[in-house]
């Protein structure tokens, strides 16, 4: 896992967010999700965009690289 997913899952704990919560939110089954969460498949622009309006964050604090 590289450091931006790790920020994402870090960031999506913090909120009490759910993986399956999320994965609706963008539209795909929550084993999709945990694939691209882990870095196994890349997320969509599409898909970025909507959770940091979930998460209320800019992009470099949840998919910025340190």
């Amino acid at each position: 896992m590289n450091t931006a997913n790790m920020k994402l899952r870090r960031e999506r704990k913090y909120q009490n967010v759910s993986a399956l919560e999320m994965a609706k939110c963008i539209g795909i089954a929550e084993s999709s999700y945990w694939s691209k969460e882990s870095g196994n498949r890349p997320f969509r622009q599409s898909e970025i965009t909507v959770i940091l309006k979930k998460l209320k964050k800019p992009y470099e604090d949840v998919f910025g690289e340190d």
